[in-house]
């Protein structure tokens, strides 16, 4: 976040953040089920897509056939890219949870583990995307005076 942008714009890019997504599950359909599936990254690769959008990385970023990939305004972009972050979040998170359980109540003798990579990684590039986001909220605030 960048020094003059003000925590209400970090408050409105969370709130932009979860309207994206509750409109990617009920909108479009894109819910946890259907997330549970995504266990290689790819969301996580679809974020990175579109907080990218212009990059000539972008090319080897985006998880699924080229014509699924619709980028928009840098704002859209990375409303999604945060909203697929949170996705992740919650897919990964699920996942653990749903295995500890299993261990917990006798259902399963394998341990979990420690809490796998997707979940730090689903957190630190959220936090990169809203930074992005909250920065450019911030410039746009400067911009219409």
């Amino acid at each position: 976040m960048t020094d003059d942008a003000h925590p209400a714009h970090r408050a409105m890019a969370l709130v932009l953040a979860e309207e994206e997504r509750d409109r990617q599950v009920r909108a479009l359909g894109y819910t946890p089920a259907r997330d549970a599936g995504y266990v290689n990254g790819e969301l996580l690769a679809a974020a990175t897509a579109y907080q990218l959008v212009g990059s000539p990385v972008l090319a080897n970023v985006w998880p699924w056939p080229p014509e699924t990939f619709k980028p928009r305004d840098r704002k859209d972009n990375l409303i999604r890219a945060a909203a697929l972050c949170m996705a992740e979040q919650d897919r990964a998170s699920t996942a653990y949870d749903v295995a500890h359980q299993a261990y917990m109540s006798g259902a399963t003798r394998q341990h979990p583990g420690p809490r796998p990579p997707f979940i730090t990684l689903a957190r630190d590039k959220l936090n990169a995307v809203i930074d992005d986001l909250t920065s450019l909220l911030a410039d746009e605030d400067r911009a219409n005076g």
